[in-house]
């Protein structure tokens, strides 16, 4: 999830999908509360025990004649389990997928949906205030087969503790990037702990960048590319990289980012040695953990001198879906929409550090993701940068090139040019 075009051609070849023409996914009949009972089987991701555990008692709650067994399986399992057992006919009743159209990957809501694999989920009230936004990653043929659940930021994660220790001010415009990490050199510190020896880690600046470069001013920018009209050698993707690189020569990441991982930055952070991180929202729970006395503070790394022009990036996470085969489909429909009504996915976000996909007006984000939840209650906000790509060779060589860059085995054209290459499919 936080490196989705890796992850997807990782599953593509672990368990090529097998698309049905011609399928058509079964609907629930409509079943009174009252008439909910049984047993119900929930599959889902071992990270967020916790937060489903609490959401399962209260639906037991709700609905004492029905008894939920879960299980749990590990985040890197997840794309190996999830398929295999969609694929056996033995997945639960409820299991998460990825968001995405068909053919994205091997669990993703379109693919699943066109193997006749999910229930339809359309006569659920949730399912016509889906964002548009979001649409094409829980549909398929105009029929609504996931809940969203909520989405994560890509941005800066802050340890608001240090900062107010030093003085020192989150960047709002780009002009004071620069200024910032010379401000955190000054006092034996560094403002970035980006990580370029991990699998996911050189994309971070870039698809934070871009997001205000390039996709939140201009949303059709990559069907631009595929149409012959745009590249990004000639595009403000250049400005981003050569922004990257500005941040590099002065110092912005701190000794050791060419050997650093995430999770080593990620420690940098809470332990106070780096100001920030530029990664997806969900990090900040595992930077937390580790610092659980100080404060930290999301917002988006700015890049340009007009704070009112910054976007977020932002994506869905884990979708919760219910299998067209579920032994018992009126509870896995009353599960998910339980799951929907506002004090429940709001009391999951808030555990998780994100924020709902479907606005409420009940949702008061904690005040670290205060800065994104307003993002996304007001529009801006841009889907992950990356995640319409024809192919999924453009975000490695992306992240191969940039780190060459900087480490000065590559130019600012030969990325870009090679990242053309890739999106061309050469």
């Amino acid at each position: 999830m936080i490196n989705k075009p890796r992850w997807i051609a990782v599953a593509g070849l672990a368990l090529p999908a097998l698309l049905v023409a011609g399928c058509t996914s079964p609907s629930p009949t409509s079943t009174s509360d009252s008439e909910i009972s049984g047993k119900l089987t929930v599959l889902y991701d071992s990270n967020y025990r916790d937060a489903l555990e609490t959401l399962i008692e209260g639906f037991e709650t709700k609905y004492p004649d029905v008894d939920v067994e879960a299980s749990y399986v590990g985040t890197a399992d997840v794309i190996s389990v999830v398929p295999t057992q969609v694929q056996a006919g033995t997945v639960a009743d409820v299991f998460l997928a990825l968001p995405g159209p068909a053919g994205t990957n091997v669990m993703s809501v379109g693919t699943l949906a066109s193997q006749n694999h999910l229930l339809d989920l359309s006569s659920s009230s949730w399912a016509s205030e889906v964002p548009e936004t979001w649409a094409n990653d829980v549909a398929l043929d105009g029929k609504t087969f996931a809940y969203p659940t909520a989405v994560q930021s890509l941005a800066a994660i802050y340890n608001q503790t240090k900062l107010d220790e030093l003085t020192l001010s989150v960047p709002e415009t780009w002009d004071e990037v620069i200024p910032f990490c010379e401000a955190a050199a000054k006092a034996g510190v560094y403002a970035y702990s980006q990580a370029l020896n991990d699998p996911a880690g050189p994309q971070m600046i870039d698809l934070a960048l871009t997001a205000t470069l390039v996709y939140g001013p201009d949303p059709t920018f990559t069907q631009q590319q595929v149409d012959g009209e745009a590249t990004f050698a000639d595009s403000p993707w250049r400005d981003s990289v050569e922004k990257y690189s500005a941040m590099n020569d002065a110092g912005c990441f701190g000794q050791g980012f060419a050997g650093r991982t995430r999770d080593q930055g990620f420690a940098e952070v809470a332990a106070g040695n780096a100001l920030s991180v530029v990664d997806v929202g969900l990090a900040l729970p595992t930077i937390q953990a580790s610092a659980p006395e100080s404060a930290f503070t999301i917002a988006a790394l700015p890049a340009t001198n007009d704070a009112s022009e910054t976007y977020y990036p932002a994506a869905p996470g884990y979708v919760f879906v219910a299998a067209s085969k579920a032994k018992n489909p009126a509870a896995a429909q009353a599960f998910i929409d339980f799951i929907a009504e506002p004090e429940n996915i709001n009391a999951f976000a808030t555990a998780l550090s994100v924020v709902p996909a479907i606005p409420n007006s009940s949702f008061q984000a904690p005040a670290e993701l205060a800065g994104f939840g307003e993002a996304i209650a007001t529009g801006r906000f841009v889907e992950f940068p990356g995640n319409d790509w024809p192919n999924p060779n453009v975000q490695v060589v992306h992240q191969d090139e940039v780190e060459a860059h900087l480490i000065g085995q590559a130019t600012i054209d030969e990325v870009l040019d090679r990242m053309d290459e890739a999106f061309a499919g050469k």
